[in-house]
C-alpha cells in the first residue's frame, strides 16, 4: 500500500525495531526519488520521497539497488 512519507514514518514508529528497504527510483532526467518499503502486521507499506526520510531510532535500514 502506498502512503505519504509522514504516514510511512508513523507506521514505523509503531514497531520496536522496524526493517526498511531503501532504493533509488527514477523520476525524470535530472532528479530521482528514493523508494522505501517496510512491512507491518502482514501489510506492506511503500513510499517515495525526494529526500531521505528521517527514520525512527532503532530502524534497521537495508540499502538496495532496486525495489
Amino acid at each position: 500500500m502506498q502512503v505519504e512519507p509522514k504516514g510511512f514514518v508513523s507506521v514505523l514508529s509503531r514497531t520496536a525495531s522496524p526493517l526498511v528497504v531503501m532504493a533509488p527510483g527514477a523520476w525524470g532526467i535530472f532528479r530521482s526519488k528514493l523508494n522505501y518499503l517496510s512491512s507491518y502486521k502482514g501489510l506492506t507499506f511503500f513510499t517515495k520521497c525526494d529526500e531521505e526520510v528521517v527514520l525512527p531510532p532503532g530502524t534497521e535500514l537495508v540499502r538496495a539497488g532496486k525495489i
